[in-house]
């Protein structure tokens, strides 16, 4: 018989989360897909294998269902976890609103640990925004409720979010301290992935201090607590240091080694603030071995990733999101809550559609796209187009800013019209789009490829009171087996294209 109530705390046990054990829940969630806490145990068995989609998915349910405020404690983990799901994907201004809201939806249990909890993530959350007054101000406030608490671990993580903190304001000394601090709480309450984050941290502090010798042991000790608990953020994170440490001390055929080796760990993974660091290393290192293509093809991804990441609409919506939520809290209160849970799951799928779709265009981002094929097989039934509009940097230097984005409107809407129901369409980055085409022959593909190029090419695109015309060039690949090698080959057509004049289909 399932429990309809779990405490919060229920959940902590689970550090490392078996395919066994995520089967399990599953099947309890056959039997009680009613159950909040069924649905809650699934969604952070799904966060602990770091397969956020489906963590999302099922969080969302829990929202949807009516019986949330009868059961507050853990309703809050609900909250949380929602969080804690977006802060992994990157959509850093939908995770700071859901921690805001689970930091006035305690419940009657636990509340000031909750709380405690809670200011330490949107701590992290700004921190990651680069909006570091406000993290350090939750940051000071979670230490403060910790150290009332006298819970070692978190004392240890609000010193490690202020370590973070110091670390980017370049203050080594008050960074070093924190981290200590934060080594000792986590020694005594024996949390091995909190030790190798903080290793890590202090690792970063004496790179920039130039002390090598010392960067490098911490960067090992983290490594060997992450392979030793199955940690892989910690393994990519440590591998991607070691490797930065190793490249300036001119031993760049091991940080390639090393880096290669944590950017495939990471394609596991929706951890793409640590693929961002990844992919510009690999691109710089590349560039000294004289690899120029793939310097700038990791360079260009890096770029895409950071764009998206670290956006700076996002800081400004943090700030709008963080007072409509307490103007909301003095306004509305209970009754609020009350009526936001009728409409909360429109919006949680509108959330769902901001994580997937690129703001601008509405068409699917690179995130939904992957999302959409991901566990599909491909055995050159389909067909994928990757086009770039020709001199755009052009059109934004002569136009402006502003007549760039209407065209990339414009051609996006070009291409959905002009395309069917089961295309999946998607802005790659910058200029870029990719098309995928189910159940597409080659041959029909290039016909497809250029009879867009042809519409586009004839079509006048205007922008206040200017008018102008842009061409496309496309490469084509068959999807054979492996996404990654058939964008590849796509993208090596692409830049064929580009170079032998531009607006043109290239697909052998």
């Amino acid at each position: 018989m399932v429990k309809d109530i779990y405490l919060y705390n229920h959940y902590d046990q689970y550090d490392r989360v078996s395919r066994r054990m995520l089967e399990e829940s599953l099947e309890t969630y056959d039997l009680y897909s009613e159950n909040l806490s069924v649905i809650n145990q699934v969604a952070y068995f799904y966060y602990q294998r770091n397969d956020f989609y489906h963590a999302l998915d099922f969080v969302l349910k829990a929202h949807a269902l009516t019986i949330t405020y009868n059961y507050p404690n853990e309703y809050y983990f609900t909250i949380k976890l929602t969080g804690d799901i977006y802060y992994k994907l990157g959509a850093l201004e939908s995770a700071s609103k859901y921690y805001m809201m689970a930091l006035n939806q305690t419940g009657d249990i636990d509340t000031n640990r909750k709380k405690c909890d809670i200011l330490c993530s949107l701590s992290a959350s700004y921190q990651e925004s680069g909006v570091l007054d406000l993290a350090t101000d939750y940051g000071v406030e979670a230490l403060q409720m910790a150290e009332l608490l006298e819970e070692d671990l978190l004392i240890g993580n609000a010193n490690l979010e202020l370590c973070r903190i110091h670390r980017k304001r370049r203050l080594g000394d008050k960074a070093l301290k924190f981290g200590l601090k934060s080594v000792e709480m986590f020694k005594k309450s024996k949390d091995q992935r909190g030790l190798a984050l903080i290793y890590l941290e202090i690792a970063s502090i004496y790179a920039n201090q130039k002390d090598m010798m010392l960067s490098m042991n911490f960067y090992e000790k983290a490594l060997g607590i992450s392979m030793d608990i199955g940690f892989e953020e910690g393994i990519i994170h440590s591998n991607y240091l070691l490797g930065s440490l190793m490249f300036k001390e001119g031993n760049t055929g091991k940080a390639l080694i090393v880096l290669e080796e944590a950017l495939e760990v990471s394609r596991r993974n929706s951890l793409g603030i640590h693929k961002v660091d990844l992919y510009y290393l690999l691109s710089e290192i590349y560039a000294e071995t004289g690899e120029f293509e793939l310097a700038y093809n990791a360079y260009k991804t890096g770029t895409e990733l950071n764009e998206h990441i670290r956006s700076e609409r996002h800081r400004e919506r943090i700030y709008q999101l963080q007072n409509e939520f307490n103007m909301s809290l003095k306004d509305q209160q209970l009754k609020h809550y009350k009526e936001e849970n009728q409409t909360l799951e429109k919006r949680n799928k509108e959330l769902t559609e901001e994580v997937i779709r690129d703001p601008l265009t509405h068409l699917l981002n690179r995130r939904g796209l992957r999302n959409a094929i991901s566990g599909i097989e491909y055995l050159a039934k389909d067909t994928l187009i990757l086009c770039d509009i020709d001199d755009f940097k052009q059109i934004n230097d002569q136009y402006g800013h502003p007549c760039g984005d209407v065209l990339l409107q414009s051609i996006s809407d070009l291409m959905v019209k002009y395309s069917s129901e089961k295309d999946l369409i998607a802005r790659w980055g910058g200029e870029e789009f990719l098309i995928l085409l189910p159940d597409t022959s080659m041959e029909a593909a290039v016909e497809y490829a250029q009879r867009m190029m042809n519409r586009i090419a004839l079509e006048e695109f205007g922008c206040d009171d200017h008018s102008f015309r842009v061409t496309m060039t496309f490469g084509i690949a068959s999807m054979i087996g492996d996404f990654e090698t058939s964008i590849h080959l796509a993208d090596q057509r692409l830049y064929e294209g580009k170079g032998n004049g531009k607006n043109q289909v290239v697909f052998k």
